[in-house]
């Protein structure tokens, strides 16, 4: 991973919510301007009843978040990958929290 702001929360027009180490290549004259996505994870949400804590408005619920392979390696043996901008709604800075998560998973998971 290059460095902290390179990796972002990326939502993508058919749902999909990802972090990932993100490179933007501009446009010339050979290509279109497009994304390059490192070892992206797909962030799957989770509801949890009955836990304590919980926020007020979710009915004694509690969101639950983890990280999976947005591509599993038993498909394909890439973990870099172009995505054109059509295909994403918007790019942001994630919270420290999932960038420290991003990052711990990659450790703990190495290709």
């Amino acid at each position: 991973m290059e460095n902290d702001s390179s990796i972002k929360f990326i939502r993508m027009k058919n749902g999909d919510d990802l972090i990932a180490d993100t490179l933007f290549v501009e446009k010339d004259d050979v290509d279109e301007a497009h994304f390059f996505l490192f070892k992206p994870l797909k962030i799957v949400y989770m509801m949890s009843s009955n836990m304590a804590g919980a926020g007020p408005g979710y009915g004694g619920a509690r969101i639950i978040v983890s990280l999976i392979p947005w591509i599993m390696a038993d498909i394909v043996t890439d973990t870099e990958f172009e995505v054109q901008p059509e295909d994403i709604l918007l790019v942001s800075q994630p919270s420290p929290a999932m960038v420290k998560y991003y990052v711990e998973f990659h450790k703990a998971n190495p290709d």
